[in-house]
């Protein structure tokens, strides 16, 4: 299993392994128990063997610190083996001794013979290469071999040596015996703490271990109570895998856990115990307040004996917990009376309006109206700064609260939770209240708001089609509530959009919503209102509206309520990427990154995350691009969304086919189409069938690459001039048509989409339409009218600052030069095309793009030794084809085909097609079993 979250311990490791070459040195491994110490360790010997290093390790116990050389038997009982004809009679008999491989009661010890001996065995182990002594838990080690080891270690000079030794931290500092690291020369001991890992880190760790996928909110209660320690979040996650992901309550405390925290906890005096639970019930406890609860010299006498006790600390004014599972162990020791009485106390001394809510609510043992109104202006001002999670707790509390007679307030209250954990990204909660509410409430707006709620969590999680039954009955709840319709009306508009139904019912729901928002004039409403009617004027050819977007711009103090999937920066981003404005995309999705992370709404976080990964691939960031879909899959797993799942994994294949990972890419697309089949999300469907069609074009599959986009080119053209600007896969369609010689069928599909592209006037769908033409003029066998319209179109992809279409359109251009007869121009083309996908590690692509230069060159391939067409067969061979399929794909009979087997094997020393797979992935690092594919040779 990968190490998570270790990167930059893993790099520090390195360097130090690095440097033993020059001269002994030492790194030591310092932390928390739990904290990932021994994992840092063992990745450590495990990279030094890697190198080819000598690595000889102990791993001391407690229990063994006061046996005698019980860890130099762990280090050098194997080497002594190995090096013993270089040790002297007498050192070898010591060391023997001391090993209790041999007793002599009549022999006397000799201390200094012993000494030597472990130096001289240093020295001759140190010979032919560098040597690691590894001591994890080393202030276990005994104290007789950190002796002998001091002894050796300060004489050495420039022997290529490392020691490495884990210790673990209590809090008072390090504690390893300073006669080991004291032996190294100064200055080359070096401590690396092993820190807390990060929350996305935890994430990783707790699917990596467990395959435990938590809803983000969960997540990071679960990182708070750990600390970031990835041994308590390990064992907090398994508590919650037994009780169910489903836990609003305070996260369990697991029994391997409880009994440690319980033992440590037992040590307090009584005025430390309180003034501990005191600083658990507090969100930032500090000295003065505690004073102020029980008094100065209570609260000073407690806080004396608590840090004593290693449980808190006093870091300036402010009270810190040794560790927060010690927080939750002090609070949970108490009575549910005994807190109520803290909270009592605290509520009457804390002015944090949040903060008084809480201690209110906990204090409170009944229905109380008052303390619910508390709670629920607190909520209001969680949501404010950016706290969805936290602002769904206090309404459900202020709910909870609030007396039985007052049911409409109680209704008010549960609908805000709902939407606070919606934006929280707990989809789950959302709808079970949801549900409940619409139990109780029959009629009017307030049944409007509990549907049109539920019809969003219904959108996010599985089902548009209910989502648009509900939005439309929410419709017909809003009585006079303008602000009401305008919000349903491009929630159904959204769906049409979506699901590429009733294109005219959704245009007249954004056209009413927009009217209705300019009427009413509230900057807030039209804020929200503007950025949906601008993606709609772009999507029925009223081109981008720049009016439009500098309004965007004027309201944008009034756009901080929005969801970030809302704000009219995302609608204008998508509009600008359908323009070509990668740069103009990319500043808007960064700033919704960002906005969705600070605000908590993972409702949208996985949609811009995802948006962005296929723009981070064309700029040649391949592991951001990975990086972003990960994170964007886990949330969307973790929340329940399944309309974010599917947009993730097709974005995911648009970036695998282009790298041409065949098999990973299909599997995500499977996947994906089956996730959108269940749930009507039909607009991703069109991306990823055109990504696998892609693929099937960069593995020589024109026919296979047809069948992926048939369906979709029906229905377009069966719809065109009402369903929408064209996607840009009708081009792709164009290819593979033309690929498979039905030359007029490309041409009669090419018309339509130029003419729709132009309508609706998408620049970058103009230049996509340019390059097809170009292609089927060349295959028409115009050259000259081809390499024009070829050469306009990679002028505007440059534009774009796309190159991924560059790369593709400089291929096309390099085989046009070439039927033109313009081989050095072909020459530059394929050499241009073949580097750029190779920085996009488009592997498939490259090969492609390889083997059309050397038809130009005439040269043999230099990493397998075969000629282009030899090197294709090969290829083809080897991934599976059979020698009839290679024979359609390359345009020659099955004959030739077995007469090109038998030279290749030949040339190769092969005699099989598994030995040829084998060769060729020798020969050619980036080549798998399979690579891309043109014509014959002509």
């Amino acid at each position: 299993m990968d190490i998570v979250g270790r990167e930059a311990d893993l790099r520090v490791v390195g360097h130090f392994l690095d440097g033993m070459a020059s001269g002994p040195r030492a790194l030591v491994l310092t932390g928390e128990a739990g904290i990932g110490k021994s994992t840092v360790w063992q990745a450590a010997l495990e990279r030094a063997r890697e190198r080819g290093y000598r690595v000889i390790s102990a791993r001391p116990t407690e229990a063994e610190a006061r046996l005698p050389f019980a860890a130099l038997n762990d280090l050098f009982g194997a080497l002594l083996d190995e090096v013993r004809p270089e040790l002297a009679e007498p050192q070898q008999r010591a060391l023997e001794m001391a090993l209790l491989r041999s007793h002599d009661a009549d022999a006397p010890s000799e201390p200094l013979a012993l000494s030597l001996a472990v130096l001289n065995l240093v020295r001759a182990a140190t010979g032919t290469r560098p040597l690691l002594i590894a001591v994890d838990d080393v202030p276990w080690i005994d104290g007789s071999s950190a002796a002998v080891l001091e002894f050796a270690l300060r004489r050495l000079e420039a022997e290529p040596i490392g020691l490495l030794a884990a210790e673990r931290t209590t809090g008072r500092g390090p504690s390893t015996d300073p006669r080991v690291l004291g032996a190294m020369e100064h200055g080359s001991v070096e401590r690396l703490e092993i820190t807390r890992l990060s929350r996305a880190a935890l994430d990783r760790l707790l699917v990596a271990v467990l395959d435990l996928q938590l809803p983000p909110t969960m997540l990071a209660r679960l990182h708070r109570r750990s600390g970031g320690n990835p041994f308590y979040a390990i064992e907090l996650g398994r508590a919650v895998e037994r009780r169910g992901t489903e836990v609003h309550d305070d996260l369990p405390l697991p029994d391997t856990l409880a009994g440690l925290i319980r033992e440590r906890l037992s040590r307090l005096s009584a005025e430390a115990a309180q003034v501990a639970l005191y600083a658990a019930a507090l969100s930032q406890p500090t000295r003065a307040i505690v004073q102020r609860a029980i008094g100065a010299e209570l609260a000073d006498a407690g806080l004396s004996a608590a840090e004593g006790a290693g449980v808190l600390s006093l870091d300036w004014e402010s009270i810190r917990f040794a560790h927060p599972l010690l927080a939750a162990g002090a609070y949970g020791r108490a009575s549910q009376e005994e807190r109520r009485a803290v909270h009592r106390t605290l509520a009457g001394l804390v002015g944090e309006p949040e903060e008084h809510a809480k201690h209110l609510a906990l204090a409170a043992d009944g229905p109380d109206e008052g303390v619910a109104q508390a709670l629920e202006l607190a909520a209001e001002r969680a949501a404010r700064r950016g706290a969805p999670d936290a602002a769904a707790e206090l309404s459900e509390q202020a709910a909870s609260l609030t007396p039985a007679a007052d049911a409409g307030a109680a209704h008010r209250r549960s609908l805000a939770a709902a939407r606070h954990h919606l934006r929280a990204g707990d989809i789950g909660r959302a709808r079970g209240i949801l549900e409940l509410l619409l139990e109780e409430v029959d009629g009017g707006p307030p049944r409007a708001a509990i549907l049109t709620r539920l019809a969003e969590v219904r959108q996010l999680m599985d089902d548009w089609q209910a989502a648009r039954g509900l939005f439309e009955e929410a419709l017909r709840h809003t009585a006079d509530d303008v602000r009401q319709e305008i919000e349903i009306r491009l929630f159904l508009a959204g769906v049409s959009h979506i699901t590429q139904l009733d294109r005219e019912g959704g245009e007249r729901h954004v056209a009413r919503a927009m009217q209705l928002a300019e009427d009413l004039g509230d900057p807030e409403v039209l804020a929200g209102t503007i950025g949906h009617y601008a993606t709609w004027q772009f999507s029925t050819g009223h081109g981008i509206r720049r009016d439009l977007m500098d309004r965007a711009e004027e309201l944008e103090p009034w756009a901080g309520h929005i969801r970030t999937m809302d704000h009219p920066d995302f609608d204008f981003a998508v509009v600008l990427l359908a323009d070509g404005d990668l740069r103009g995309f990319r500043e808007r999705m960064e700033r919704l990154v960002a906005r969705a992370e600070r605000g908590g709404d993972y409702s949208s976080l996985s949609f811009v995350l995802a948006n962005l990964a296929p723009v981070d691939f064309t700029e040649g960031r391949i592991e951001s691009a990975m990086d972003r879909l990960d994170r964007a899959e886990r949330l969307t797993r973790a929340t329940g969304q399944r309309t974010g799942l599917a947009h993730a994994l097709a974005c995911r294949v648009t970036v695998l086919a282009r790298m041409g990972d065949e098999t990973a890419a299909r599997r995500a697309a499977a996947e994906g189409l089956q996730v959108i089949a269940e749930t009507g999300w039909r607009q991703g469907e069109s991306s990823l069938r055109h990504s696998l069609a892609l693929l099937e074009l960069s593995l020589g599959r024109a026919s296979d690459a047809h069948e992926h986009l048939a369906p979709l080119t029906r229905k377009w053209l069966g719809q065109a001039g009402g369903s929408g600007a064209p996607h840009s896969s009708f081009a792709t369609d164009v290819e593979a048509l033309a690929g498979l010689g039905r030359l007029d069928e490309a041409r009669t599909l090419l018309d339509v989409f130029d003419r729709e592209a132009r309508r609706y006037r998408a620049r970058f769908r103009i230049a996509v339409t340019a390059r097809a033409r170009g292609f089927l003029l060349a295959a028409e066998g115009d050259s000259s009218a081809a390499i024009e319209l070829l050469e306009d179109a990679l002028r505007q992809f440059e534009e774009f600052g796309d190159a991924w279409e560059q790369a593709r359109t400089l291929l096309m251009l390099g085989d046009a030069y070439r039927r033109d007869r313009k081989r050095a121009k072909a020459r530059d083309a394929l050499t241009r095309a073949a580097a750029q996908f190779e920085r996009l590690q488009a592997r498939l692509w490259a090969a492609r793009a390889r083997a059309d230069l050397a038809r130009i060159t005439g040269r043999r391939d230099d990493r397998s030794g075969l000629t282009p067409t030899q090197l294709k067969v090969a290829e083809l061979v080897s991934a599976g084809r059979s020698n009839r399929e290679v024979a359609e794909a390359l345009f020659m009979s099955t004959h030739t085909v077995e007469a090109h087997l038998t030279a290749i094997y030949r040339a190769s020393g092969v005699r099989s097609r598994a030995e040829l797979a084998q060769r060729l992935r020798d020969s050619a690092g980036n080549f798998r079993d399979s690579a891309a594919t043109g014509g014959a040779d002509s």
